[in-house]
C-alpha cells in the first residue's frame, strides 16, 4: 500500500503533472461536448457540434507526426531538431492560413464544411491553427520535460473555455462560427504568445537531415490520416442524408476525448523510453500490458454501460439513438487506446510501413462498406462493422509487432 510520502512524491512527479494537465484539457473538450446539446438551439447544435469534431480532426491530420517526431529525434541533437520542428510547424500554419482564405477548398468541400464567405471559413481554419499551437508548444514542452509549463498553459485553456461556455448562454450566441471561435481560438490567444516566443529563442541549423525528419515524421502523418479518415468516414457520410446521426456521431466522438488524452500521454512517454537494443525493457512492458487486460476489459464494459445510461439523461434529441452509438464508440475507443499500447512499436522498430499498409487497407474497406452498404443496413449494425474492422487492423498489426519484437529479442540474446 502506497505511504503519504511515496503518493506524494508521484503526484508532484512530471509524469503526475503531464498526465493531469492532459485529461483537464480533456475535460473542458468533454464538457463542451455534453453541455452544448442543451446550451444550444437544435438547429445550432447540428451545425456546431459537426463543425466543431471537423476542426479536432483537421488538428489530428495536421499534426502531421511533428510531436513524436521530436520526441525520438530530439534526445540526438536537440538544438538541430528543435529547429526542424518550429520550422515545419510554421509551415502548416501558414498553409492553413491559405486554406482559410478560400472557402470552397478541397479539404472543405471534402468535409462538407464549406462556407459562403471567407470570414466564415477563416473562423474555421483559424480554430484548427490556434489549437494546433497548443499541440505544437505541448509537444516542445514534453521534449523538454517542462510539465509546469503544460500544466499552466492547460489551467488557463481550461478556464477560458468554462468563461466562453459561460458567455455563449449569457449572450444567447447562436452562430455556429462564432461559437466554434469560442472556444476553439479565444482560450488559445495565450499559445501564440508562447508559439512565438519559442521561436524566436531557437538557433537556426542546417537542414541537411531534414529530410530523414521530414520523412519520418509523414510516415507517422500518414499513418494517423488513414486511421482518422476510416473513423470519420461515417460521419461524412452521414452529414448528407441524416443530420441528427452526423450530430450523435460527431457528440459520441467527443466523448472520447479523455481516452485518447490518457493514450497519447503514455504513448509520448513510452515513445522517448522504449529502446528496441533494451530487450529487458521491452519484454518488462509487454508483460505488463498483459497482465491488466482483463481488469482493462472490465472497466471498459462498465464505462461503457455508464456512457448509455448518462446520455439518456443529457441528449436532448433522438436520445436512445445517441446513447447506443457513444457506448459503442467509447467501447471501442478504449479497446483500440489499449492494443495501441502495442502498436505504438512500430516507431520504437522501424515498421511504419506496414502500419500504412494495415491501415490504408482498412480505409478502403471501410470507404466501400459506407458507400455501398451503410445506407442499406441498420444504421447500428454499420457503426459496429465499421469499428470491428477498425480494431481487427490494430489487433493484427499488435500481432506481427510481438512477432518481430520476438525475433529480434531472441537474435540479441543469442549474440550476448
Amino acid at each position: 500500500m502506497l505511504n503519504t510520502t511515496t503518493l506524494s512524491r508521484y503526484l508532484s512527479s512530471g509524469i503526475a503533472k503531464f498526465l493531469f494537465a492532459n485529461a483537464l484539457y480533456s475535460l473542458t473538450t468533454a464538457i463542451i461536448s455534453f453541455l452544448s446539446p442543451s446550451l444550444l438551439e437544435n438547429d445550432v447544435y447540428v451545425d456546431f457540434i459537426y463543425l466543431f469534431q471537423m476542426v479536432l480532426y483537421l488538428t489530428g491530420v495536421f499534426t502531421v507526426g511533428l510531436v513524436p517526431g521530436l520526441l525520438r529525434y530530439y534526445k540526438l541533437d536537440n538544438r538541430k531538431y528543435e529547429f526542424y520542428y518550429y520550422f515545419t510547424a510554421s509551415l502548416i500554419l501558414i498553409f492553413l492560413l491559405i486554406l482559410g482564405l478560400i472557402p470552397g477548398n478541397f479539404i472543405s468541400v471534402a468535409l462538407k464544411i464549406a462556407p459562403p464567405s471567407v470570414h466564415e471559413s477563416l473562423m474555421i481554419y483559424l480554430s484548427v491553427i490556434f489549437s494546433l499551437l497548443f499541440i505544437f508548444n505541448r509537444g516542445a514542452q514534453t521534449a523538454k520535460c517542462n510539465y509546469e509549463a503544460i500544466l499552466k498553459d492547460v489551467v488557463i485553456i481550461f478556464i477560458a473555455r468554462i468563461m466562453m461556455l459561460i458567455c455563449v448562454k449569457i449572450f444567447d450566441i447562436s452562430n455556429p462560427y462564432v461559437i466554434l471561435s469560442c472556444f476553439c481560438v479565444v482560450p488559445f490567444i495565450y499559445e501564440l504568445w508562447v508559439f512565438v516566443s519559442s521561436m524566436i529563442k531557437i538557433n537556426i541549423s542546417k537542414l541537411d537531415a531534414y529530410w530523414d525528419f521530414v520523412c519520418f515524421i509523414l510516415k507517422i502523418s500518414i499513418t494517423g490520416i488513414i486511421f482518422t479518415s476510416t473513423n470519420r468516414l461515417f460521419i461524412i457520410s452521414s452529414k448528407s442524408y441524416n443530420s441528427s446521426l452526423a450530430a450523435a456521431l460527431s457528440f459520441a466522438a467527443g466523448m472520447t476525448g479523455i481516452i485518447t488524452i490518457f493514450n497519447t500521454t503514455f504513448s509520448s512517454v513510452f515513445i522517448g523510453k522504449l529502446d528496441h537494443r533494451n530487450p529487458e525493457g521491452v519484454l518488462h512492458y509487454i508483460a505488463k500490458i498483459k497482465k491488466y487486460f482483463i481488469p482493462f476489459l472490465f472497466t471498459t464494459i462498465i464505462l461503457g454501460i455508464c456512457v448509455f445510461f448518462v446520455v439518456t439523461l443529457i441528449y436532448p434529441d433522438n436520445t436512445v439513438q445517441a446513447a447506443i452509438i457513444s457506448a459503442i464508440t467509447v467501447v471501442h475507443c478504449a479497446l483500440i487506446a489499449y492494443v495501441g499500447l502495442i502498436t505504438l512499436m512500430t516507431k520504437t522498430y522501424n515498421m511504419l510501413n506496414i502500419q500504412i499498409l494495415l491501415n490504408a487497407s482498412a480505409f478502403i474497406i471501410v470507404f466501400l462498406f459506407v458507400r455501398f452498404c451503410s445506407v442499406v443496413i441498420n444504421k447500428y449494425v454499420t457503426y459496429i462493422a465499421i469499428n470491428a474492422i477498425l480494431l481487427i487492423t490494430e489487433i493484427l498489426l499488435a500481432l506481427i509487432i510481438l512477432k518481430r519484437v520476438k525475433k529480434n529479442i531472441d537474435i540479441q540474446l543469442k549474440q550476448r
